[in-house]
């Protein structure tokens, strides 16, 4: 079985990089997200790829649940079914609705998390939901995105609560490999692998994470930044595991 695991830019300038990384499966972006991701996000997207040979068809809400229904109503513009490819903007049920969209419509697809405390810009899982927020199905797709961009910046002026469960969402992935591992002799690459990067997942928290929190009210400081590759790693482990 194939695995695939995206590549990632990271910090204050990491859209600086959509030109270079995108650019050859391309001409044509449409931004699909949540309201405040798009509020937070979309505009410096645009000013990252206005000089370059993409250009952005449009900009949606994703609806505001991840549901078939959605995804159909989606791709039911013009903007979005010309595009080349789609730029995941937000949380998890925003990315999971452009991931099912792009691979059902065999597009590549960005992701640009807007808040700390989320895997879906790493993983190839998709939750579904009906419109009345229950669960409908989970959609298993062949790979995840092909690139993560990680502005540390809009993460950093998301609400503090997003920070804190994204540290304590990282920090039990440690316990989860360890544990679920526990007397395994005999584990694949991939397993073997995301069983020691978990190890960087709890006791550089532990050390970061509320000076972290502090520095991230007073909008950016050393260990926000410390933190941030952490979190990456947080999401490379949900792929991994």
């Amino acid at each position: 079985m194939r695995k695939y695991y995206p590549n990632y830019s990271i910090g204050t300038d990491a859209y600086a990089d959509i030109p270079m990384v995108c650019e050859k499966y391309g001409t044509k972006a449409v931004i699909i997200g949540g309201t405040h991701a798009l509020a937070a996000a979309a505009d410096l997207i645009k000013e990252a790829v206005a000089d370059s040979n993409i250009m952005i068809t449009g900009v949606f809400e994703y609806g505001g649940e991840a549901s078939r229904e959605h995804i159909d109503e989606l791709n039911s513009h013009q903007e979005v079914i010309d595009a080349d490819m789609i730029f995941a903007c937000g949380g998890g049920k925003a990315i999971d609705t452009c991931k099912v969209l792009s691979q059902e419509s065999n597009r590549p697809f960005f992701t640009f998390p807007t808040i700390a405390s989320t895997c879906a810009s790493c993983t190839s899982l998709g939750i579904i939901y009906h419109p009345d927020g229950s669960l409908r199905e989970y959609s298993f797709q062949e790979k995840p995105s092909e690139w993560i961009f990680i502005n540390t910046q809009v993460i950093a002026n998301a609400p503090e609560k997003y920070l804190w469960a994204g540290i304590g969402d990282t920090m039990a992935k440690f316990y989860e490999c360890t544990t679920s591992a526990r007397g395994d002799n005999d584990l694949d690459h991939s397993t073997s692998m995301g069983v020691q990067i978990s190890n960087l997942c709890a006791k550089p928290l532990v050390k970061y994470g509320v000076e972290a929190l502090e520095e991230c009210r007073k909008l950016w400081k050393k260990s926000f930044l410390e933190l941030s590759f952490l979190l990456v790693l947080y999401q490379i482990l949900s792929e991994l595991i």
